[in-house]
């Protein structure tokens, strides 16, 4: 058992400063309020004013971690929720461990539904168990602790040896791998992106089938082009219970309109390789910002969508609206790689191929939290949910993941007044341990 103490506490909707989070066995056992919420309702034995000399180290009171990062201080508000701070001899019973969090924030681990690959792996090029368990250490180091690796436009054989490695890392990370995005095959041409033409492929029935019932348990997002698939196959692949996504596409706002109303979800880095927004068409951008059902996600890196163009995403999607990285690598300086015979250069931290379109990213969701906040996209708690319950939602896990509350997993990231990494926890398991939180043991 261990309990969180002296935090700002997000819940993957608002902060509270008065919130004690309770942890055994990989699981939030519960939250209680720091000072009704005790045991039997026991005020604390050795409660410190937030003003005194003793006690824990560091002090609530203190800190102010909605600060100027925080979106000119719309997060937060600084400080314990009383005006007191408490140490280990305010905790009742016997709890071995006691953090004390001295004011940081407190927010479940992030999740991020479409990674290419981290560090120097990229997973269409390895799709292996051992690369996936590499690349999550690699997010994991970043608060990432719910992720799907993400299969670009590949040779069949290759989907399905994909399909059989995610299946092997969900087993081996439970709560870490959420299962698998497959982006392609059935891609439109004209907007390929990087994606090999040669690779790409109008769906087949027997194709089709096969990777669906492989696939089944694994694949929890594809992204297609709807406008290639016949009715029938359409209807098969929403029937999946696959999460069904739109992108490299040319379907203009009505066709768009249609197949959202089909049952398609959710829009794949939105902006990116679909027809854009003008006046006499509007495009796949504009369904997605009318479609009432539709929930999209962007890279909010600068270099995929300028911040502008995220600002108005936002300001029209609101919560409909998640964040992805698109992560191609992260932390790992080379000058080029080489995929199925595309070749793709690091041009100052943009990846692009020879045609010169964008290969992925060199962020992660963290990285885009702050982005967003830095550049005034939207405030704290907005960006942390974009990352952490929006797209639990999106998965049916919102119990489970992306939030503190009973019952969820204890994947936790602690994060300062200026959104700097302290620690992150695991299913329960502390993971890089910080050097700015005070753990001790309990009663």
């Amino acid at each position: 058992m261990k309990v969180f103490i002296n935090g700002q506490v997000f819940d993957g909707k608002t902060f509270s400063a008065d919130t004690w989070v309770w942890v055994d066995k990989g699981e939030i056992v519960r939250t209680t309020p720091a000072r009704t919420g005790l045991p039997g309702g026991a005020e604390p034995a050795g409660r410190v004013d937030a003003n005194g000399g003793q006690g824990a180290a560091g002090r609530a009171g203190d800190a102010e971690p909605a600060g100027p990062v925080a979106n000119g201080g719309q997060g937060a508000a600084g400080g314990a929720g009383d005006g007191h701070s408490y140490t280990a001899g305010d905790v009742p019973g016997d709890v071995p461990e006691v953090i004390d969090l001295q004011g940081n924030y407190l927010v479940p681990g992030l999740i991020d539904l479409h990674v290419m690959g981290g560090s120097g792996i990229y997973f269409s090029n390895e799709p292996t168990a051992e690369a996936v368990e590499s690349i999550s250490g690699a997010h994991l180091r970043y608060g990432v602790t719910s992720w799907l690796p993400t299969l670009i436009t590949a040779p069949p054989e290759t989907i399905f040896k994909s399909i059989s490695a995610v299946r092997q890392a969900m087993q081996r990370l439970p709560g870490n791998v959420l299962g698998m995005h497959l982006e392609g095959p059935f891609l439109h041409p004209e907007k390929r992106g990087a994606h090999k033409e040669v690779l790409l492929r109008k769906p087949d029935d027997a194709l089709l089938d096969d990777i669906i019932s492989e696939g089944k348990d694994v694949i929890r997002v594809i992204t297609i082009a709807p406008e290639l698939f016949t009715e029938r196959q359409l209807e098969k692949l929403l029937e999946s219970g696959m999460r069904v996504a739109v992108a490299h596409s040319m379907v203009g706002c009505r066709e768009a309109m249609h197949y959202f109303d089909k049952g398609i979800g959710l829009v794949t880095h939105l902006y990116n390789a679909m027809r854009q927004f003008n006046s006499r068409e509007p495009g796949l951008v504009g369904a997605a910002f009318t479609h009432p059902s539709i929930r999209a996600a962007i890279i909010a890196d600068g270099v995929h969508v300028d911040f502008e163009a995220v600002k108005i995403a936002q300001r029209l999607l609101k919560d409909r609206l998640y964040l992805v990285s698109d992560c191609t690598f992260i932390d790992y300086p080379f000058d080029h790689f080489e995929f199925e015979g595309v070749t793709v250069y690091n041009k100052d931290g943009k990846f692009i191929n020879e045609e010169g379109k964008l290969a992925g990213s060199s962020i992660t969701v963290y990285h885009a939290i702050k982005n967003c906040v830095e550049q005034g996209v939207c405030t704290l708690e907005e960006a942390l949910a974009k990352a952490t319950s929006i797209p639990a939602s999106i998965m049916q896990m919102e119990t489970r993941i992306g939030v503190i509350q009973e019952g969820a997993r204890a994947n936790l990231l602690v994060l300062d007044k200026d959104l700097q990494r302290k620690q992150q926890w695991l299913n329960g398991l502390p993971v890089n341990q910080g050097d700015n939180l005070h753990v001790t043991s309990g009663n």
